[in-house]
């Protein structure tokens, strides 16, 4: 079984930490991860539940890795953005659908992070046989457009020889791999940027100078974003049993990492992380983030000598890190230098076989086309008004090294002071979409303050959004709902709102 330490680690909390010795450019170095869990609540912040497990190694569909990716490994050296990737089922309140809509969406402030909305149709004999109705949809690759020799998606169905036309479809470009799950390492996506190396595996990770940092990243390639902060905004449309638009903050918290030495007798030096994981796990309601950083390992330093202790870190929170260091040192290290295998396969030992290509050195495709609503898009974010800034103007940028965490400016942090207890504020005005959105765009958090904030304030952040159902009903005409799909869509959403 593949191991989460390579030194002896500590978490105080609802954390998981484990750690990560890799060679590059002649030099090893040392990755520690942390990875906390949280509930979504609806139109509220998310909860801290249990530590969750560490993931160690990739985890396919019935543990096949001819199948697709389920779970992405969490111990990987290092990562230039931060992955989103969703598991889960397309699903809707009340009976069955032939047509839904599934968006999964991420805001900071007033600004769109990640928009992606994928056309999920019921099983259909042929292209243009009517859809069968259905109560979920599993949104893995197997379900979406591809096929044996398909680049982006070996295992999909749709392309060339394969007789079942796909139920997760791009909007306005039906021959595009359209999913939330993760990529497998094994597939064209990624396996380019080994350039041809071999897949770094083993107890300690060599990774040769020719393989691009992206390798590691698992989401799709629309679904790779800036390192998350905290107190982002989540929406997800068409992904819940009980409602049609479920939509959580996560918590303005961060893992804080201390580096320690056996020999010292100290707390040790505090380690720069960046958040570079988001998973959602639809069906449970559950996130979970991870953090991660990097240090050098000087060539007379043994990391049998360090200790790594992680926890949760909010505002004005004080850690016992002196109570962490002996949880550490009571810790057994399960990795030392001089168990160093090869196990690495080359990238022509691909367990996919025939079903995959050999790597290219062209991006690959989009996962959808471009929608018609982009001008609009790009038309409210070019206003000279504040609150229309682009996302990149509100985000920090990727780091492009290990152990070089981008600059975050303080004042443009969201900082948030407000009563998780409290529901919501709901006076706020709901503006409706045009009818060329297949999907409303989300209006900017708007304060359910009558008047200004007084000097120096900072107001609370509010859901992205309402949602808006007549722009939701034309979008599922477009697609191709039949209106008894719109009817059962209707008295769901009646029932919810007496209850």
């Amino acid at each position: 079984m593949a191991s989460t330490r390579a030194t002896a680690v500590a978490a105080l909390g609802p954390v998981a930490v484990g750690s990560l010795l890799w060679r590059h450019r002649g030099g090893m170095h040392l990755t520690a991860v942390v990875k906390a869990q949280f509930a979504m609540r609806p139109d509220r912040p998310m909860e801290v539940v249990d530590a969750p497990q560490l993931v160690a190694r990739d985890v396919h569909e019935d543990d096949d890795p001819t199948r697709s990716l389920i779970e992405a490994s969490d111990m990987v050296p290092f990562r230039p953005k931060a992955d989103v990737w969703l598991r889960g089922h397309a699903q809707t309140p009340g009976p069955p659908v032939s047509v839904l809509l599934a968006r999964l969406a991420l805001y900071r402030k007033q600004a769109s992070l990640l928009d992606k909305v994928l056309q999920v149709v019921g099983d259909r004999a042929h292209e243009e046989a009517a859809p069968q109705p259905f109560e979920r949809m599993p949104l893995v690759y197997e379900r979406a457009f591809g096929g044996i020799g398909h680049e982006t998606n070996p295992v999909g169905r749709g392309h060339e020889g394969s007789a079942r036309p796909p139920n997760l479809l791009a909007p306005h470009a039906s021959q595009t791999t359209a999913c939330f799950a993760p990529v497998s390492p094994y597939w064209q996506t990624r396996r380019k940027f080994l350039d041809g190396h071999r897949r770094p595996s083993g107890p300690i990770l060599a990774v040769a100078e020719g393989v691009a940092w992206p390798y590691f990243q698992a989401a799709p390639p629309d679904q790779q974003i800036a390192y998350l902060r905290g107190g982002e905004w989540l929406v997800l449309d068409g992904l819940d049993a009980t409602a049609v638009r479920l939509q959580s903050r996560i918590p303005k918290l961060t893992a804080e990492l201390r580096l320690m030495r056996r020999a010292d007798d100290d707390v040790g030096d505090r380690l720069a992380v960046v958040a570079d994981c988001l998973a959602i796990d639809t069906d449970a309601r559950i996130c979970t983030i991870t953090w991660r950083g990097s240090v050098s390992v000087m060539g007379d330093e043994s990391p049998a000598q360090w200790l790594i202790a992680a926890a949760l870190a909010g505002d004005g929170q004080h850690i016992d890190w002196s109570t962490a260091r002996m949880h550490a040192l009571a810790a057994d290290t399960v990795l030392d230098d001089s168990t160093t295998r090869p196990g690495e396969t080359t990238a022509a030992d691909d367990p996919l076989g025939r079903t995959t290509v050999d790597p290219i050195t062209a991006p690959a495709p989009p996962s959808y086309g471009e929608a018609p609503w982009d001008d609009e898009v790009t038309e409210l974010r070019n206003r000279d008004d504040d609150r229309y800034r682009l996302a990149e103007e509100l985000v920090a940028p990727a780091a492009t090294e290990p152990g070089q965490p981008p600059v975050f400016d303080e004042d443009d942090l969201p900082w948030i002071h407000e009563d998780a207890s409290e529901p919501p504020p709901t006076d706020r005005p709901t503006e409706r979409g045009s009818a060329s959105q297949p999907i409303e765009v989300p209006e900017a958090p708007v304060s359910s303050r009558r008047s200004g904030p007084t000097s120096g304030a900072r107001l609370s952040s509010l859901p992205p959004a309402p949602l808006d159902l007549d722009a939701y009903l034309r979008s599922l005409r477009q697609a191709g709902a039949t209106e008894e799909d719109v009817r059962a869509l209707l008295e769901q959403l009646e029932r919810s709102r007496q209850e």
